[in-house]
């Protein structure tokens, strides 16, 4: 298993949650299926350290909830790729993570099978994406719908989910 601080934004606050990565990412998350959340790298560290977690440094992407947020509040507004595949991912490996707070995001998720992967492919990895060449997602109608559905369900269930830890490592 290896362990990373991932940092995100959400109502205008930068935190940290770790997570884990095998063959099916996840975050930690307490006994009660509660998700760690950190208000700085130190915290983060200190935390991992009472674990004996080992956490991989790397340059911190921050993941925007906030996008999110406001996507969902905004009709009409563009869908940007990278930061709703961001989040769609994130959510997932919120929703492996819990003990059954997932359910209407997971459902979400099975129900709109066509838009994941015009996120991914909206991404223009330089590994996937032929030199010179640019994926643009053409969305039928009900698309946009469907993706704000599940990003919703997403981001409902991260914010019920989510707990702070203290600065003395209590809950």
């Amino acid at each position: 298993m290896k362990y990373f601080p991932l940092l995100y934004r959400l109502n205008a606050e930068d935190r940290y949650l770790i997570w884990m990565s095998n063959e099916s990412d996840r975050v930690v998350a307490d006994d009660r299926g509660f998700v760690l959340t950190f208000e700085d790298i130190s915290a983060v560290q200190a935390y991992a350290d009472t674990r004996h977690y080992e956490l991989k440094r790397e340059e911190a992407k921050r993941q925007d909830l906030d996008w999110v947020a406001t996507w969902l509040k905004k009709e009409g507004m563009p869908v940007d790729c990278h930061e709703a595949l961001a989040a769609w991912n994130l959510f997932s490996d919120v929703a492996r993570s819990v003990h059954g707070t997932g359910g209407n995001f997971q459902q979400r998720d099975r129900q709109f099978p066509k838009v994941y992967p015009k996120l991914f492919w909206g991404n223009n990895l330089p590994s996937i994406t032929p030199e010179g060449s640019h994926f643009d997602p053409e969305w039928s109608p009900d698309e946009p719908t469907g993706l704000a559905e599940v990003l919703g369900a997403g981001l409902e269930m991260f914010q019920s989910c989510t707990r702070p830890v203290l600065a003395s490592g209590n809950l």
